[in-house]
């Protein structure tokens, strides 16, 4: 019986790993997600300028 106890510590020990280091991915791609999107934003914003630009001058 205490081995299974042992053994199930373990099993629970390994899993909690497991989830901090999936949510450290997790809070990580967010980071890149969001940057990206504030990138993409920032070029989207150069385009619509630069086609108004080149209205003016046709």
């Amino acid at each position: 019986m205490e081995q299974r106890v042992t053994e199930l510590e373990s099993r629970l020990a390994h899993q909690e790993r497991m989830i901090e280091d999936m949510n450290e991915v997790l809070v990580a791609q967010r980071e890149t997600v969001e940057r990206l999107e504030r990138e993409l934003d920032a070029v989207r914003g150069y385009l619509r300028d630069r086609r108004g630009q080149d209205s003016t001058f046709e």
